[in-house]
């Protein structure tokens, strides 16, 4: 599937607005990948989505960046719902920092690991694009591997990552 073909919903919504729950909800649905809190990828980069172009291997390292404030939640022992990559058999550790991009996978498989390592064989060789390209092409690729024609995006408080009124 291309990412052109790709039929992408993004759900906006406060925190606390029940987003997860809509999400868990869409998920069950087997046409649909209901990716959850994806837009934090970005937030160990400064949380910045650029319209700059950049090649794959630009693009995967901005997804793969450990994000230091859901590291430090766990290694706190912190208790998150929302958290379920396996640090206790995954082979990243929180302590050390767990590329962020495996938070998402986490969400749609139990080995994000191995899905981790599929996904670093492809994205990086992808072509110079916008970022949005590339988003697009990760939520095509992904929706191909799981058969999926849908894919949803759900991260709560995204409200502020929307443009404003011009």
């Amino acid at each position: 599937m291309e990412y052109s073909e790709l039929s992408l919903t993004i759900v906006i919504g406060t925190g606390r607005c029940g987003s997860t729950m809509l999400s868990r909800l869409l998920q069950m649905h087997p046409q649909v990948l209901s990716l959850s809190k994806f837009w934090n990828v970005f937030r160990a980069t400064g949380g910045i989505i650029t319209s700059d172009e950049m090649s794959g291997e630009e693009f995967w390292q901005r997804i793969t960046k450990p994000d230091i404030y859901s590291d430090g939640i766990e290694v706190a022992g912190i208790s998150h719902d929302e958290f379920v990559y396996p640090a206790d058999r995954g082979r990243f550790d929180p302590a050390a920092g767990v590329p962020v991009i495996c938070r998402v996978l986490a969400q749609v498989t139990d080995d994000p690991d191995a899905l981790y390592d599929r996904l670093a064989l492809e994205v990086p060789a992808w072509p110079r694009r916008p970022m949005a390209g590339h988003c697009r092409a990760l939520f095509a690729a992904l929706a191909a591997m799981f058969g999926c024609d849908v894919v949803v995006e759900r991260t709560g408080a995204s409200v502020n990552l929307m443009p404003g009124p011009r």
